[in-house]
């Protein structure tokens, strides 16, 4: 006569005594960036995983969000007042029995000016770089096109803004839609057109 064998362990095992069964505590292999959270810290995985719910579409915005952020703030941060405004600050000092001496490091008002336009202008490409991948990839109905034509006025409104008042102090203002970038257009127009007829026919200067 066949017996059926029981399967499992044998009768008084305790090899699986306690043992509820499932992955240990602490296990992340259910987790998205199980792998990565070995690793990573946790302001990091929740990036990632706020990552994870958006579109391409929705993290190329933020990629221009960021971008055109850091050059709006840059018009305050970047401020240099006029052609002597220079900083001038202690990079070191050494000091011995017989005395001691501290060195300065000195950046003039025209270098400051020189790198911020120089760090301006690469923002911007790097902003028209990021809007343009927003635009292909986005959807043509997508309500965030019209946010970038008001940042596509105020970058216009900033490489026209950025110009010599008096000793070299430079004036940025930033327009928050068409119509004021449209009003602002005109009167670069109106004044240029004055300018042009205050200007004498001769400029040789002979009379």
């Amino acid at each position: 006569m066949h017996t059926k064998e029981r399967g499992g362990a044998p009768l008084g095992n305790e090899f699986a005594k306690g043992n509820s069964g499932g992955a240990p505590a602490g296990n992340q292999n259910a987790r998205t960036h199980g792998l990565f959270s070995k690793f990573l810290n946790d302001d990091a995985l929740e990036i990632m995983d706020i990552i994870d719910q958006q579109t391409p579409a929705d993290i190329a915005w933020d990629l221009v969000k960021i971008q055109y952020t850091a050059i709006i703030r840059s018009q305050k941060v970047m401020w240099v007042r006029d052609s002597l405004d220079h900083l001038d600050d202690k990079s070191g000092e050494s000091w011995g029995e017989g005395g001691g001496s501290e060195s300065r490091k000195v950046a003039y008002a025209y270098e400051q000016q020189a790198a911020f336009l120089a760090s301006q202008s690469r923002a911007m490409s790097e902003l028209r770089y990021a809007i343009k991948n927003f635009l292909d990839i986005s959807d043509a109905f997508d309500e965030r096109r019209k946010k970038i034509e008001i940042m596509d006025a105020n970058l216009e409104k900033i490489k026209a803004d950025t110009k010599k008042e008096g000793n070299d102090k430079v004036a940025t203002v930033i327009v928050s839609n068409r119509d004021e970038m449209q009003a602002y257009l005109d009167a670069q127009k109106a004044a240029k057109a004055g300018d042009d007829d205050g200007e004498s026919p001769d400029s040789s200067g002979s009379s």
